[in-house]
């Protein structure tokens, strides 16, 4: 299994969330849409998104981006070191790092 870092978080402002990594990720991460959970990846931010439709429970929907990356990529994402939160709650904030095993 790979490990990917990270670099940020982020809730855009139309429900899109984001989990931005720290480097240009492989071109084999566009195949993410394949497994039909709403996944894709995005090249020029370098990071995966997810449209929640309105759905502001954004801990159970990053647990699912997280959860989906790791399935059909074989792909272990850890925080980087200067973890960026983009108009993410303090409390998905700590249920993030909770799922990601940070103390």
């Amino acid at each position: 299994m790979d490990i990917n870092y990270i670099s940020g978080f982020e809730v855009g402002e139309d429900d899109t969330l984001w989990i931005i990594l720290e480097n240009e990720g492989k071109s084999e991460f566009q195949y993410v849409y394949r497994a039909g959970k709403g996944i894709y990846w995005d090249s020029i931010k370098n990071g995966f998104r997810f449209d929640t439709k309105g759905d502001e429970d954004y801990s159970k929907w990053f647990v699912h981006l997280l959860s989906t990356i790791k399935t059909e990529l074989c792909l272990e994402m850890r925080p980087g070191e200067n973890l960026v939160w983009n108009n993410v709650p303090a409390t998905v904030r700590l249920e993030l790092l909770q799922e990601l095993n940070v103390k």
